[in-house]
């Protein structure tokens, strides 16, 4: 075993069954740890009846390829689903290391004026609620050992998409939950970080495709389809699932081969006394210059920002 191996460790995949999770799940496995394949099985949207075969045929891979995993199609989206994937790891192999919270459905393309109440619940009850139901069974689990790796999943739709507003709230929401766990876990050992993933996956094609047409004419979507694979991410969330993750409460775009940070930034802006609109508007090229930007690590330092001294 190398030293970026997982000799030893147990990791939770969820929406494991294709595309990116599966992707993650291979590449965790192939590296030596014993994984748990989640996946619902249901229809790309959501709503309907699951099945364990998307779950079952990674595993069969996953073993045919000497590797260790257990199949498990509970859904993410409630809690007593969240409870029973962690408890697939505990009951198999007595231990969870590795959380990675994958499991979504695609948006319909509904405008904001056209989208109903039951859409908007169902995308943010699998995206934002799953990741909560399965990271906190398995983080109460990790404060007793003093130590864990959770990635999260967002999305490039939280810089501005038309037509994916329940999506791309719940990914805006992920953000805020990995940092707030980076911030809880330094303590004991653990460390979260998330991913804004490129990748052409069944759920691209069936929550997106037309969006990108749209962008850039009929079949635009094509080279994206050809560039961006499932597999390219899976190296960065390996990292970030290992003893060896070099940071914890960061964002990082991963696709084609490429990885880079995304950060969320303040710059000086501009200060006034008073209460004057027009004094604002009039120097509101400052508050915009992203000439000089920062990155705080954490609420309390964007707040230290406001000290006079502080650029």
């Amino acid at each position: 075993m190398s030293e970026l191996d997982f000799e030893g460790r147990v990791a939770i995949v969820t929406g494991a069954g294709a595309g990116l999770g599966r992707a993650y799940a291979l590449h965790l496995a192939r590296h030596g740890a014993r994984v748990v394949v989640n996946d619902f099985g249901g229809g790309i949207r959501g709503g309907d009846e699951g099945s364990a075969e998307p779950a079952d045929a990674v595993v069969a891979e996953i073993v045919a390829a000497g590797g260790e995993a257990v199949a498990n199609a509970d859904s993410v989206a409630t809690r007593d689903g969240g409870e029973a994937i962690v408890a697939a790891a505990l009951d198999t192999w007595g231990r969870v290391d590795i959380v990675v919270n994958n499991a979504g459905v695609a948006p319909s393309g509904a405008g904001v004026d056209t989208l109903t109440e039951e859409e908007y619940r169902r995308v943010l009850g699998t995206h934002l609620d799953g990741a909560f139901h399965v990271t906190g069974p398995a983080w109460r689990y990790m404060r007793t050992v003093k130590y864990g790796r959770v990635v999260n999943t967002c999305s490039g739709s939280v810089f501005g998409m038309p037509f994916v507003l329940p999506y791309a709230t719940a990914k805006s929401a992920m953000i805020g939950m990995t940092r707030v766990l980076a911030s809880e876990g330094e303590p004991d050992g653990i460390k979260a970080n998330a991913v804004l993933p490129v990748a052409w996956t069944r759920m691209t094609a069936s929550g997106f495709e037309q969006i990108y047409d749209a962008q850039f004419g009929p079949g635009g979507a094509a080279p994206f389809r050809e560039t961006f694979r499932p597999e390219d991410v899976a190296a960065c969330v390996g990292l970030l699932a290992h003893e060896l993750a070099p940071c914890s409460g960061e964002l990082f775009t991963a696709g084609a081969g490429r990885v880079a940070r995304v950060v969320l930034g303040v710059v000086p802006g501009f200060r006034q006394d008073g209460d004057s609109m027009r004094t604002l508007l009039d120097n509101f090229g400052d508050v915009m210059d992203t000439g000089r930007i920062a990155a705080p690590a954490g609420s309390f330092e964007e707040l230290a920002y406001y000290a006079v001294d502080a650029w």
